[in-house]
């Protein structure tokens, strides 16, 4: 996982490479500001292709092509019984998306007349392909901060998506609590789709 990750950072740092090298290019040869303009803003816009080549290409795990591929169905039934580290997941279908974050633990603190609530938790957003036998992943990280106290309110919800890295508090069946790291659930999220006979890849943006 590691190793795709960097080969796919050092991928869109070879892009941005050639982007600024082509920039340059135009600009000794001469070329108008308009010409290097268009270029750039055509460059941005490409990044964005660009991006989604490298999360379905690079950061893609690939089913072994002796397993048959179960149903989606059958699939979604295997996520709803999901356990890492003994505690389930939460699984939200809505339309042809899927969600599954686990249990969220809320951090809430008292001094004096201030009164803060603090909720960080994850979740992963989850696009089957049946036709394809494919799975693509997006993490997703929020932070929600809530404080109250001597006549003040400040309410701030934070947001992050792609290939993020993140770690919350998790209670087991038992009442255990420990800490999970969403790199474990994607860990777990992979096992289970390639031994399901599906491929998985990442969108990174």
């Amino acid at each position: 996982m590691i190793g795709k990750f960097f080969l796919a950072f050092g991928l869109f740092l070879l892009y941005m490479v050639l982007l600024g090298a082509g920039g340059v290019a135009i600009v000794e040869g001469g070329g108008s500001n308009s010409v290097l303009v268009g270029f750039l803003l055509a460059g941005v816009v490409g990044m964005v292709p660009v991006m989604m080549l490298i999360g379905r290409k690079v950061m893609a795990f690939k089913a072994d092509p002796s397993v048959v591929p179960v149903a989606a169905s059958e699939l979604i039934e295997r996520l709803r019984v999901l356990k890492v580290q003994g505690s389930p997941f939460e699984l939200v279908e809505k339309d042809d998306l899927i969600i599954i974050a686990p249990p969220l633990l809320t951090t809430e603190l008292t001094l004096g007349m201030q009164h803060a609530t603090v909720e960080q938790t994850f979740f992963v957003k989850i696009w089957l392909d049946e036709k394809q036998h494919h799975v693509s992943l997006k993490d997703v990280v929020t932070t929600r901060t809530e404080r109250r106290g001597a006549g003040e309110y400040y309410f701030q919800i934070e947001g992050q998506s792609g290939f993020v890295t993140c770690s919350t508090l998790i209670m087991d069946g038992d009442g255990h609590v420990a800490k999970l790291g969403n790199g474990e659930l994607r860990k777990a999220l992979i096992q289970l789709f390639n031994e399901s006979g599906w491929d998985v890849s990442f969108k990174i943006i």
